[in-house]
């Protein structure tokens, strides 16, 4: 039979961080089968009204009603948060971002340019205002890429910059995206590019533990290349 943490020693609960968010009007738990939510199913939010989470060390413990939650030994000594009034929900998770990027306003892509020019400290004061409007959006966990970079050098840049910004404050998975030509394949009139990126980058990238996922972007006239890379990224163990 489990413990609840209603019934803990009090020494387990002391060595512990506890947090406990309560008195949200409504806590939208989003509990049911696991996948995408079709039809009627998308209406399905599983909705605690007077809702509370208590939270072990950053991860969540208990859902239920604000009364319930109030009463569980940890609880008393948690760090509290009023909700009052608001609505507490997951956080949102954006699978495909350059936060290693020049720039960042209107409606430029953020992947548009590449970063040869910038300095770490000016590349990390981009990448913490990236941060910060995704987080305030709700964002916090993120897969991003590396399609600002355009050599092996500027990815290295680029990948080492997401290690420093890990928990700063997103959560984030490293995707090892090869730089391509202007038509979305890879570097046009370079028939050794497809070669350096299996021999060269990814034994690197993958012996410094940098990424372990790779996107593969090819025109027509580069199947063959991205076939080879694929393969190549398998055999170095790379996810696809």
């Amino acid at each position: 039979m489990s413990k609840s943490v209603s019934d803990s020693a009090p020494g387990a609960v002391e060595n512990v961080q506890w947090t406990l968010i309560r008195g949200a009007r409504q806590l939208l738990t989003l509990r049911g089968a696991s996948g995408p939510r079709r039809g009627s199913d998308t209406a399905n939010l599983s909705i605690i009204p007077d809702g509370a989470v208590l939270i072990r060390d950053g991860v969540i413990e208990e859902v239920g009603t604000t009364r319930r939650l109030d009463n569980l030994v940890p609880a008393r000594l948690a760090r509290e948060f009023d909700a009052a009034g608001k609505v507490v929900m997951p956080a949102f998770v954006d699978p495909d971002i350059a936060i290693a990027s020049p720039a960042r306003s209107g409606d430029r892509d953020v992947g548009e340019a590449d970063i040869r020019r910038m300095s770490r400290r000016r590349l990390e004061g981009q990448a913490a205002i990236i941060a910060a409007d995704l987080a305030r959006y709700g964002v916090l966990t993120i897969g991003t890429h590396t399609l600002s970079a355009p050599d092996l050098q500027n990815t290295l840049k680029a990948l080492r910059l997401h290690q420093a910004m890990q928990s700063k404050p997103l959560r984030l998975r490293s995707i090892f995206s090869p730089p391509c030509g202007a038509g979305g394949g890879f570097a046009e009139q370079d028939d050794d590019h497809g070669r350096r990126i299996s021999e060269t980058w990814m034994p690197a990238i993958f012996r410094k533990k940098l990424a372990s996922l790779l996107e593969i972007g090819a025109t027509a006239g580069r199947i063959a290349d991205a076939r080879a890379i694929a393969s190549a990224a398998a055999v170095a163990g790379f996810n696809i």
